[in-house]
Order: structure tokens, then sequence, then C-alpha cells
């Protein structure tokens, strides 16, 4: 039986208290300090910003993330429509 990888499986996003966020099928951690946290996951970019955030885990075999700290936001970036950029372009 295969196992599934973040690829195959849904997304989850859950936050307790505005302290605590666990994300499921994150890709990459793009950047983090302690104002931001940028993760690449199966539906997009996600952005986390707050004050004294910190990575408390990253299992990147299971494509998990749970980051502390005081959240005030968490926000999927719009997907930028690479086509409609590259015709424009060569048009």
């Amino acid at each position: 039986m295969q196992k599934d990888t973040p690829k195959h499986m849904a997304q989850g996003f859950t936050m307790q208290q505005r302290e605590l966020v666990h994300v499921t099928c994150v890709q990459e951690v793009e950047r983090f300090d302690e104002t931001c946290v940028l993760l690449s996951t199966t539906l997009g970019r996600l952005r986390i910003d707050g004050e004294e955030l910190h990575v408390q885990k990253l299992d990147v075999e299971t494509g998990q993330v749970i980051i502390r700290g005081k959240i005030d936001a968490a926000v999927y970036e719009k997907q930028r429509d690479v086509k409609s950029l590259l015709a424009r372009m060569f048009s």
C-alpha cells in the first residue's frame, strides 16, 4: 500500500487561540523571521504574519509545519497566471 504524500493529501490548516498554527501539505518554507513565515503549499503560497513567530516543528517528509507566536494574519497569496503573462510578452 502506498503511503500518502503531501501531494495526494488534502491540505489542513488549524489555528488555536491565535498562538499556534498547524499546516499540512507544506512543500517548502520559503522564508521565516519573527514577523512573517512564508510557506509554499499544495494550494499556493501561505503567508503568516505576527510577532515573535517561531517554527516549532518542520517535518519535510510529511509536509507538516507548526508555528507558535502571536498570529495576526494568515493569507493565501493570489496565484499569478503564468500563461497570460507569457502570452502578453510574446504577442
